[in-house]
């Protein structure tokens, strides 16, 4: 997995997978509730 690291003041969107995951700052309504963005990994996480 790769994390995904914005600045709000830098870009105007952020897209994962071909799709919008953050416009203007603030996460698009499709975050959190359909798939394909990927998974949250807290500071610290470990992955495989």
């Amino acid at each position: 997995m790769m994390p995904i690291l914005r600045n709000d003041a830098a870009v105007p969107l952020v897209v994962v997978r071909g799709r919008v995951a953050v416009r203007d700052g603030a996460p698009v309504e499709a975050v959190g509730r359909e798939r394909g963005f990927g998974q949250f990994l807290p500071a610290g996480a470990v992955t495989a």
